[in-house]
């Protein structure tokens, strides 16, 4: 058998004597390769960042949320056993409001009242305009679906092996408005409640406002904030377009330098810590009461030069519009008897449950945390790129408008907020937090995919959730990790099926180009067997100018690879770490993307590139081996 190197320098002589033939073949399955190679390189350096970045944030963690679905009650407003209680406990309620208002000698029209069944093309129905009519069609729903405890929650949980549990409390104003003072100033036409059509007139984040323990918002918390329980301001982590309208404080444009992009998220956050702002809680008494000021106001105004206009014998003026404070009386000349009647008036409205004391709370909020938007906060612009994309897997909802619990505790004046920060008065509403009022953690991908997938009911517009077994919608919360994992094993399978396609065509490549240098040189083969070459000497010479060419055709494929993923990187890179920042909420400036990685998928790349040439090889090498020499040599 002869010696290495002298096989080697054999192959190699070879190689330079089909120079043309040798860089077809390195640069036809060079390409192939090297194409593979760059997807490679791209994706491990993609998901090997995703991975850094998520540790660090709340991705990196498997919590999946359930909220209670709407469940299918059938149409109650119709049950003629209710309609009948309806009539009867109207009737009842019509009765005892004449008896009162003939004790204290006022009038009273039961028109006010008016009845809580109406009928719709010959069918009776309890009215949702009515008071009565609500109640009964609650209770009546309540009865039919309970509304669901953490306890519910844990039962469908419990299974998958959930490490901790939490539980959010959604809050809202029990009664009224809700108004954002913009910079520290209310803006009386937004508590007009004859303009409003039913709706609180807060901003569509502190509609959102929950209650939330400390534990969800770790990442987002700043932990050198400002906030002092004995400031009474109620702590409050805020969407990243909240803290930019808050501090005026907006992303840098797309011209700016990577280094002020790139720490645009820390800073914000700096500018952010122990910023407030103001809201103003009125409830309907005093929203009315406003309403009539600037009614009357205007009145006034329009009639200045009206001789005959008489103003009303009490007229309210507006409070100072930095103050949130009641509606002043600028004119009472109301005799004694009128305020006699006004007073037994009152009596009467108080004991039938009617508001009759305006109320009104300045709230104060103070930053101490910024989450990253969330799709509702987002720019809608629709784009493929790569770094949308990226940032579209990163991007997870998360809360508006956050209170931490633990903080919120420590107020000594939490129960003065009661009335604007009410949980009976977001129960009352569409509540809507982008996760679920319970939460369960665990330990890994695979038991929060199946409890999402297995417990979770499927939303039907007509049926509700369904099965009616199922009480709750299961959704990943404040993180794609489920989602990522099903990617990234996705990507895995499909860049290992690629390869292998791409493998069986390289291979058909080289085993038509190496069949053809074998099938050239049998002459050489004949003299080399002349000479007292043996049939695996000879095999050894192919074979090492196999791997000779399969090794260029690797170093080709790592060189386009490298340079392709380097491109990219350096294209996107700076974009796509702003991105994945801000989806996430991070604040490490040091933390950088990286679309250029490296993994055993590499090594099976380059395996693939001498599996194909070996394959390719064996069919015209054992063939030309066989073949009689004599024969060879004289057909030359």
């Amino acid at each position: 058998m002869i010696r290495l190197g002298d096989a080697i320098m054999l192959a190699h002589t070879k190689l330079r004597t089909r120079k043309v033939r040798t860089a077809f073949t390195v640069a036809i399955a060079g390409v192939m390769f090297g194409l593979v190679m760059a997807v490679v390189v791209i994706t491990d350096g993609t998901f090997q960042s995703v991975e850094q970045f998520t540790k660090k944030s709340m991705t990196g963690r498997f919590i999946i949320s359930g909220q209670q679905g709407y469940q299918d009650t059938g149409d109650v407003s119709r049950d003629p056993t209710l309609i009948a209680r309806a009539l009867n406990e109207h009737k009842t309620l019509i009765a005892e409001k004449k008896a009162e208002a003939k004790r204290l000698g006022i009038e009273y029209d039961a028109s006010q009242d008016p009845s809580p069944v109406e009928t719709y093309d010959g069918t009776q129905s309890l009215s949702y305009a009515s008071p009565i009519g609500q109640k009964l069609v609650k209770e009546a729903q309540e009865k039919a679906s309970p509304t669901r405890s953490l306890d519910d929650f844990k039962k469908f949980a419990k299974a998958y092996n959930p490490t901790v549990y939490y539980a959010a409390k959604p809050v809202q104003p029990n009664d009224g408005t809700l108004v954002e003072m913009k910079s520290g100033k209310e803006k009386f036409e937004a508590v007009d409640v004859s303009k409003q059509s039913g709706m609180t007139g807060a901003p569509p984040d502190i509609t959102n406002a929950v209650i939330v323990p400390k534990a969800l918002l770790t990442s987002y918390a700043i932990k050198e904030s400002k906030w002092q329980p004995s400031s009474g301001r109620i702590p409050v982590i805020v969407s990243q377009k909240r803290a930019t309208e808050i501090t005026g404080y907006s992303a840098p444009k797309q011209g700016a330098s990577a280094s002020e992009r790139l720490g645009y998220v820390e800073k914000l956050r700096q500018k952010a810590n122990g910023a407030t702002f103001t809201a103003c809680y009125r409830n309907s008494v005093s929203s009315v009461q406003i309403g009539q000021a600037i009614t009357t106001a205007k009145e006034i105004e329009a009639n200045k030069k009206n001789s005959s206009y008489q103003k009303p014998s009490l007229v309210y003026g507006l409070p100072a519009d930095d103050s949130c404070g009641p509606a002043t009386i600028i004119r009472d000349v109301r005799t004694s008897t009128e305020k006699q009647y006004l007073e037994k008036q009152l009596q009467f409205d108080r004991k039938f449950g009617k508001a009759v004391d305006p109320v009104q709370i300045k709230l104060t909020y103070e930053i101490v945390g910024v989450a990253p938007n969330g799709w509702a906060d987002m720019d809608q612009n629709f784009s493929l790129g790569a770094k949308e994309i990226v940032t579209s897997l990163l991007m997870s909802q998360s809360f508006r408008f956050a209170i931490p619990a633990e903080l919120y505790d420590q107020l000594p004046n939490k129960a003065s907020y009661q009335p604007a920060l009410s949980e009976t008065g977001a129960s009352n509403q569409f509540f809507m937090m982008g996760a679920g009022q319970y939460f369960a953690e665990f330990s890994n991908a695979a038991d929060a995919r199946d409890f999402a997938k297995k417990e979770s009911c499927q939303y039907g517009m007509s049926s509700g959730c369904q099965p009616a077994s199922k009480y709750f919608m299961l959704t990943p919360f404040g993180s794609n990790s489920v989602a990522l994992d099903e990617v990234k094993q996705g990507v895995s399978t499909g860049l290992l099926w690629t390869i292998a396609i791409v493998t069986a065509i390289a291979a058909l490549i080289a085993g038509l180009t190496i069949g053809r240098t074998i099938a050239d040189g049998r002459r050489e083969t004949a003299v080399f067997r002349a000479i007292g070459f043996k049939r695996t000497d000879i095999t050894q010479v192919y074979v090492t100018y196999t791997l000779l060419l399969c090794l260029r055709i690797v170093i080709f494929a790592l060189i386009l690879g490298v340079a392709a993923g380097f491109l990219v990187n350096n294209w996107l890179w700076v974009d796509t770490t702003v991105n994945a920042n801000l989806a996430l909420g991070l604040h490490d400036s040091a933390l950088r993307f990286s679309y250029m990685g490296f993994s055993e998928k590499t090594l099976y790349v380059a395996l693939a590139v001498f599996t194909a040439g070996i394959v390719g090889m064996i069919i015209p090498l054992l063939r030309n081996v066989r073949r009689n020499p004599i024969r060879d040599m004289r057909d030359e």
